[in-house]
């Protein structure tokens, strides 16, 4: 694990004065980890200022699951990884338009979402079903219930 850095500290000091943020920055964290591990990429190198096109398509596609799936600003998804918010705004611009136009990077960029896990939600509708049909489940029982009383 590399040594946090003056800035990366800073955002954690910041993040823990709002308990509700610490989440959302350790998970930003974690998908920033889990893209480097994918692409079998340096640990810390999507923060590099490096436009090798490789970075460049991995930051495109953090900043819009950032920005879509995690709803942070574009100034606080900028921020995770060394950016601001034009450069964060210019990058989902181009994330929309590669992936209308280029397969290669439609293919790319899903592989990457769904390996940081955009499924999250998937994970919540199921729990709602779930429990949705312990409620019916439930629900029958009492009407059972209620007409062998009558």
């Amino acid at each position: 694990m590399r040594a946090l850095t003056l800035s990366n500290r800073m955002k954690i000091q910041r993040a823990m004065a709002y308990p509700s943020n610490i989440h959302t920055l350790t998970e930003a964290m974690q998908a920033i980890r889990k893209t480097e591990a994918l692409l079998g990429l340096p640990e810390g190198s999507l923060l590099t200022k490096s436009r090798e096109r490789r970075y460049v398509d991995a930051r495109s596609v953090l900043l819009f699951y950032f920005t879509k799936y995690m709803r942070m600003t574009t100034s606080a998804a900028g921020s995770m990884l060394n950016r601001n918010h034009a450069t964060c705004i210019h990058a989902v611009k181009t994330y929309h338009m590669l992936y209308e136009t280029s397969k290669d990077f439609r293919t790319y960029a899903d592989d990457i979402l769904v390996h940081i896990g955009t499924d999250r939600m998937q994970g919540h509708k199921k729990a709602l079903l779930d429990a949705l049909e312990a409620v019916e489940k439930e629900r029958s029982q009492i009407l059972q219930a209620l007409n062998s009383f009558s």
